[in-house]
């Protein structure tokens, strides 16, 4: 990608995805409210820089240097393996990490909520596909079949 388009040989594409990569290794997908706005967006912004620099850290080191210990299959392989190891509340359930802290920081602030759910679109949130738009769905529903989802799924862990 981004290397070979900057100049890189074959052999330095490998190396800048490598040095990139690692450094994603055991990422949570936990989107506040369920949607991608936060912290979703944020961390493909990151994630870009990230990327920016290991393609001009690859680039401008000598061909004799070998940045990385690992290969980029190898942090693949172990990407894999991370992301089959992680609890499930992390993969992008809205249900661990950012988004569970952010349910409990606004659980006492009902007029902060709905100022948050207006200023993240969740009043235009629709349900189905987008070829069949089943219904427009409002964020009190949206708020009630999650907390039906989470009575459901408490259930299955006693």
């Amino acid at each position: 990608g981004l290397c070979a388009v900057m100049g890189g040989s074959p052999e330095k594409v490998e190396q800048a995805a490598e040095v990139a990569m690692e450094h994603s290794l055991g990422m949570t997908c936990d989107p506040i409210l369920g949607l991608v706005q936060v912290p979703c967006i944020e961390r493909n912004t990151m994630g870009a820089m990230r990327a920016l620099n290991a393609c001009t850290l690859t680039l401008r080191s000598p061909e004799s240097m070998k940045h990385g210990l690992m290969s980029l299959d190898g942090v693949l392989r172990v990407m894999k393996a991370t992301g089959a190891d992680m609890n499930s509340r992390y993969r992008e359930t809205a249900e661990g990490g950012l988004a569970a802290e952010y349910e409990e920081s606004i659980k006492d602030q009902p007029e902060l909520a709905d100022k948050v759910h207006e200023m993240m679109g969740f009043h235009r949130v629709r349900r189905g596909t987008q070829a069949v738009v089943q219904r427009d769905t409002t964020a009190q529903e949206l708020l009630r079949q999650q907390g039906l989802v989470r009575k459901r799924t408490q259930g299955f862990s006693s």
